[in-house]
């Protein structure tokens, strides 16, 4: 899946906003955390009433995304 169809399927989940396409595309770039945007892709594939809430609860949830301990501040700020 190239960053382009994972934009669009991003833009096609229920009540999806700019922040939130973002957001999911900032967290993919940090090292570490690209092969998660499959993890994503199939949660939105396999919760296809899900909305923008339901992805980044997962997100918290399962894939640790509220855990910022693995990151520098300067990777959170670039």
């Amino acid at each position: 899946m190239t960053m382009r169809e994972f934009r669009e399927l991003l833009y096609k989940v229920d009540r999806s906003y700019d922040d939130f396409v973002s957001l999911i595309i900032s967290y993919i770039k940090i090292p570490g955390n690209r092969s998660k945007a499959l993890l994503i892709r199939d949660y939105i594939e396999s919760h296809p009433f899900s909305d923008s809430s339901d992805v980044l609860q997962f997100m918290v949830e399962e894939l640790g995304m509220a855990d910022m301990s693995k990151v520098s501040a300067l990777e959170v700020i670039t």
